[in-house]
């Protein structure tokens, strides 16, 4: 974990250079309303009120797409620190979770404690509306903490996956049945 966030550091400093810039850009509205009160009441000069304006345009798109470009930049900072970080917290998780504790209890402790988590594919675990490959057979739903769930169903090789009952439930494989003809 330190190393990938030793790796990410630089594009930190990016960042908080473009945060930087932004939160002066934020200043912009208050220094136009200084400069209206200013010169243009005082001057009554319509071109003044125009380039002042304009100005102030052109900041607000510049801080417009200065954000656009950070939160960007912290969203792939964050994918590349998360495929870094998750399979080693994930199998730390598996370590501490042995016996008939493992596999799913694991799955549910690191959900609660870290709600984006998700594991690195495990072996037979498939999302509804999947191909079933060669594997066809009787698939159990588990639910997105892990909770297994008493609906069952028969798939034949080669054949996709029906809906889930809830949003982000899995289905796993409990039984291949011979050529899962059936």
């Amino acid at each position: 974990m330190i190393l990938a966030a030793g790796l990410t550091r630089p594009a930190f400093a990016v960042v908080g250079v473009f945060s930087g810039i932004i939160n002066v850009l934020m200043l912009s509205g208050s220094f136009y309303m200084l400069q209206v009160y200013d010169r243009v009441l005082s001057s009554r000069s319509l071109l003044t009120l125009i380039g002042i304006s304009l100005l102030l345009l052109m900041a607000y798109c510049l801080q417009g797409f200065l954000d656009w470009v950070r939160v960007r930049m912290l969203a792939r900072i964050g994918a590349r620190f998360d495929d870094q970080v998750s399979p080693a917290a994930f199998a730390a998780a598996q370590k501490l979770c042995k016996g008939p504790r493992s596999g799913p209890f694991a799955y549910r402790l690191l959900r609660r404690h870290w709600p984006g988590f998700a594991p690195p594919r495990w072996p037979g675990i498939r999302p509804p509306l999947t191909d079933s490959g060669n594997t066809g057979g009787v698939f159990r739903e588990v639910g997105p903490r892990g909770g297994e769930r008493d609906n069952y169903t028969t798939v034949p090789d080669h054949t996709r996956l029906p809906p889930t009952t809830t949003l982000g439930s899995t289905w796993v494989p409990v039984k291949r049945t011979p050529d899962s003809k059936r």
